[in-house]
C-alpha cells in the first residue's frame, strides 16, 4: 500500500512486500507472454475472458483503422472479442500484426472474424488472403461465405512457428474489399517439438501452364540476331528450355539474393549510382473492382517485382568489366504505385481518371538512347509486368552504364539482366519463322459515319487501310481513358484493330478463355493447329462498358493454335484483356470480373511476320534535292528483315522509281538512297518482294517533297 515515511519529502513509496509482489507478477506475466499472446483488435482497453485469459488492447499492428459493432446483434458468449475490429484502409500498406518476443516452438494461431458490413452481406464481397511469416495459410478467405450470415463469429486456426527473431507476423492481404480481423490469439501447441529429422524438400514450383516468363521482348532488336542453337522447333513446353546464362542479373531494390522458380539466380541490388531510392511492394495492391489472385500479371515469378529502384530526378546503374562483344540488356518494369493512376470505377463514374503520361522516362546505354519513351501504364496498364530489350555493342568501353532519364515523374526499374548475344535463350521454342508477340493491325475510324461506333465497323470488314502496326506483348489494359493514346498507337478513340496470332497451349485439355473489352471484341480460337476447322467464337461485340465473355475450348494436344481477334473502340473508354484458366486451375474459383484466371502472358503468344501489312509513319528528312543521292530513313512498322525490301519513290510527273540502295533494314526502319526525280510533291513507299521478284506487300504512300 502507499504510505508516507516520516521525514520524507512527501513523495509516496511502496512497501517492500508490494514491491516483491509486483516483481513476481511481472516475471510471471513476462513468462506467459513469451508462450502466448492475445490481442483484441481495435479495442482500447484490456479484457479478461471468462476463462481468465488476458486479451490486450490493440497493439503490434501496421496499417488499418479501427471500428466497433453493436454487440446486441450477436449471439455469442465472447461478444467482447467481436465488438471491435481493425480493417485495412490502404491497399499499398495493407494490414499486419507482428507478435514479438515469442519462445521457440510450435504454436497455434487463432484468428477471430465477424462480418458486420451489410454491403458485404454476400459471397465474394470481402475476400482476402492470410499469410503467417510470409507463408500463405488462407487463400481467397471469405468471412460471409464461411460464417453464413452477418454478425456470426468465425474462428480460424493455423499452425505457426516464430522466426529466428522470435516474431510471428500475420498479414492480411488484399483481394476483394478490405481485409479485417477482430482478435488474434497465439498459444503454444499441445504437441511437443518434433525430433530433428531430415527436412522435407520444398514442393516443386507450380506448373507453367498459365504463367509466362517474359525473357524475350517482341520489338525487333537492332543488329544481328543472337547466335543460338535452336532446340526442336515448336516444342510447347517452356520447362525444357535451358537456364539462360547472364553476366549480370540484378533484382533492383532487393537486399538478398534470390533463385526464381525456373532456376535463374538474381543477385541483390548493386551497381546503382546514388542518389537513388527503393520502394517495396510486399503486398501487391489491387485497385477497387479490379482484384486478381495472382499478383503481378504477365510474369512467372512476381518476387522480382516486390522491390523497385527509383528517383524523382532519375538515376543510373554502372556495370563494370563487360568484355567486348554484343550484349543484350533486358529491363523489367511494372506500374504498381497507386498514386500514379486512378482507374474507372462504375460506382463513381464521374471521378477523374489518370494513368497515361503520369510516369514517363527514357533509358540510355553508354550515352545512347535505347528506349526513348517508357510509359508502362499506357503500354499495359497497372499491376502488369513488361520487359524491354536492346543490344549494346562493347568495343573497349569495358562497361555498360544505364541511365534512367526523367521525362515525367520518377523513373524506375524492377530488374536488370545483361546477357551475351550468344547466350540468349528464347522465351518459347517457336516454329521456324515465327516471332513472339501479337501482330496487331490498326485502322483509323475517326470519320466513320457512326458516332459513336455501336458495333464492328462495316460489319467487321474493316475496309480502311491499315494505318498503324503494333507488335503487342500481351493484352491486359484496364478500363480507362486512353488520354494521349491507346497503348503505343496514335489513337485515342474510334479505331479498329485486327490481331493475327498463335496461342501456345502447353498441354491437352479444356481451357476457359475470357475476353474483356470496352468497346466491342470478337475472338476466334481454332482447335486445330492448321486453322482449317471451325473455330470457337467468343463474341463480346457492341458499344458497352468493360464486359467479359467466356468460352471453353478443348485443345486435343499441346501445340500452337491460330487465333484471330477483332477489337474496336466506339468512343472514350478503352479496355482489352484476355484471360484463361488451364486444366491445372481450380475452375470453381471462377468469378466474372473478379477472378477470370490469369491474363495470358507474353510467352504464350506468337505471330507469322507474313500477316503484317507494312505501314510508313515518318520519313526523315521528308524532302531533298531533285537530283537525289541523299539518304533518308523511313520509319514505320511491319517492314521485313529480308534483303528483298526496297523503297519506291512516286511522282505524278515521272512515275515510280525504286531506290538505288537499301540497307540497315530492321522491323521498323529502312534507310535508302533517294533516286533522281522531278521537283514538287511526291511520295515514298516500302515494298516487299518475293524471291522471284514479285511484289508481295506494299505500304501506304507517305509524302516526300523534291526540292526544285
Amino acid at each position: 500500500m502507499l504510505h508516507r515515511e516520516k521525514g520524507s519529502s512527501g513523495a509516496p513509496i511502496l512497501s517492500l512486500a508490494i514491491i516483491f509482489a509486483l516483481i513476481c507478477a511481472f516475471y510471471t506475466n513476462l513468462s506467459d507472454a513469451r508462450t502466448s499472446a492475445r490481442i483484441n483488435a481495435g479495442a482500447s482497453k484490456d479484457y479478461t475472458d471468462p476463462a481468465g485469459n488476458l486479451w490486450m488492447s490493440d497493439r503490434n499492428f501496421s496499417g488499418g483503422k479501427t471500428g466497433s459493432i453493436n454487440t446486441s446483434l450477436f449471439n455469442s458468449t465472447q461478444v467482447q472479442l467481436h465488438a471491435n475490429y481493425r480493417v485495412a484502409n490502404n491497399r499499398r500498406v495493407g494490414l499486419k500484426y507482428a507478435i514479438d518476443t515469442m519462445d521457440a516452438g510450435n504454436y497455434t494461431c487463432a484468428l477471430y472474424f465477424t462480418e458486420s458490413n451489410p454491403a458485404a452481406a454476400a459471397a465474394s464481397r470481402r475476400v482476402f488472403h492470410v499469410s503467417i511469416n510470409g507463408q500463405r495459410v488462407a487463400t481467397s478467405f471469405d468471412i460471409y461465405k464461411q460464417s453464413g450470415d452477418l454478425y456470426l463469429p468465425l474462428v480460424k486456426t493455423f499452425a505457426c512457428t516464430p522466426d529466428a527473431k522470435g516474431i510471428i507476423t500475420i498479414s492480411f492481404d488484399y483481394f476483394i474489399g478490405d481485409p479485417i480481423v477482430s482478435a488474434l490469439e497465439v498459444t503454444q501447441a499441445n504437441t511437443p517439438d518434433p525430433e530433428p529429422s531430415t527436412p522435407t524438400p520444398p514442393p516443386p514450383p507450380p506448373s507453367s501452364g498459365g504463367e509466362g516468363e517474359i525473357d524475350v521482348g517482341v520489338s525487333p532488336l537492332p543488329g544481328a540476331p543472337p547466335t543460338y542453337v535452336r532446340p526442336p522447333a515448336g516444342n510447347p513446353n517452356p520447362t525444357n528450355l535451358p537456364v539462360e546464362r547472364a553476366l549480370y542479373r540484378i533484382n533492383c531494390g532487393s537486399t538478398v539474393d534470390y533463385t526464381d522458380t525456373r532456376g535463374k539466380k538474381w543477385a541483390k541490388d548493386q551497381y546503382y549510382v546514388d542518389p537513388t531510392m527503393v520502394d517495396r511492394f510486399d503486398n501487391i495492391p489491387w485497385a477497387p473492382l479490379e482484384p486478381h489472385p495472382y499478383g503481378v500479371d504477365g510474369c512467372y515469378d512476381e518476387t522480382i517485382y516486390l522491390t523497385e529502384r527509383f528517383h524523382p530526378d532519375g538515376f543510373s546503374y554502372l556495370f563494370p568489366n563487360v568484355p567486348n562483344g554484343k550484349w543484350l540488356v533486358r529491363v523489367h518494369f511494372a506500374e504498381l504505385y497507386t498514386g500514379n493512376f486512378i482507374l474507372y470505377d462504375p460506382l463513381n463514374p464521374n471521378q477523374g481518371l489518370k494513368g497515361t503520361n503520369a510516369r514517363v522516362f527514357s533509358v540510355r546505354a553508354n550515352g545512347v538512347t535505347k528506349l526513348p519513351r517508357v510509359d508502362v501504364f499506357q503500354s499495359i496498364g497497372p499491376y502488369s509486368a513488361i520487359v524491354r530489350e536492346f543490344y549494346v555493342d562493347i568495343n573497349g568501353e569495358n562497361q555498360i552504364k544505364l541511365d534512367f532519364v526523367k521525362i515525367i515523374e520518377s523513373p524506375m526499374v524492377f530488374a536488370i539482366e545483361i546477357v551475351h548475344a550468344a547466350d540468349v535463350v528464347p522465351a518459347q521454342l517457336l516454329p521456324t519463322g515465327r516471332r513472339q508477340g501479337i501482330a496487331s493491325l490498326y485502322m483509323d475510324y475517326g470519320d466513320y459515319y457512326q458516332n459513336p461506333i455501336m458495333t464492328m465497323p462495316e460489319g467487321g470488314k474493316f475496309t480502311k487501310p491499315v494505318s498503324y502496326v503494333e507488335i503487342a506483348d500481351y493484352y491486359n489494359n484496364p478500363n480507362n481513358y486512353p488520354f494521349a493514346g491507346w497503348r503505343s498507337t496514335p489513337y485515342s478513340f474510334q479505331f479498329a484493330m485486327k490481331a493475327y496470332t498463335y496461342l501456345r497451349v502447353p498441354k491437352a485439355g479444356d481451357y476457359k478463355i475470357t475476353i474483356e473489352s470496352n468497346d466491342g471484341s470478337i475472338m476466334w480460337v481454332w482447335k486445330d493447329t492448321q486453322g482449317t476447322g471451325t473455330p470457337v467464337e467468343i463474341n463480346c461485340d457492341g458499344n458497352h462498358v468493360a464486359t467479359q465473355v467466356a468460352a471453353v475450348v478443348n485443345f486435343p494436344a499441346a501445340g500452337f493454335y491460330p487465333v484471330l481477334l477483332y477489337y474496336f473502340n466506339g468512343n472514350i473508354n478503352c479496355a482489352l484483356r484476355i484471360y484463361w484458366m488451364t486444366p491445372d486451375d481450380d475452375w470453381s474459383t471462377y468469378i466474372p470480373y473478379r477472378n477470370a484466371g490469369r491474363v495470358i502472358a507474353p510467352e504464350f503468344w506468337s505471330y507469322d511476320p507474313a500477316v503484317i501489312t507494312p505501314v510508313v509513319t515518318a520519313v526523315n528528312p521528308n524532302h531533298g534535292p531533285v537530283g537525289g543521292g541523299n539518304v533518308i530513313t523511313v520509319t514505320g512498322a511491319g517492314f521485313s528483315d529480308r534483303k528483298n525490301t526496297k523503297c519506291r519513290f512516286n511522282h505524278p510527273g515521272k512515275g515510280s522509281t525504286y531506290s538505288t540502295a537499301t540497307y540497315d533494314i530492321t522491323g521498323s526502319n529502312v534507310s535508302c538512297t533517294v533516286p533522281e526525280m522531278l521537283g514538287g510533291m511526291g511520295s515514298v513507299q516500302v515494298v516487299i518482294f518475293s524471291t522471284a521478284g514479285a511484289v508481295l506487300k506494299e505500304s501506304n504512300n507517305f509524302n516526300y517533297f523534291f526540292d526544285a
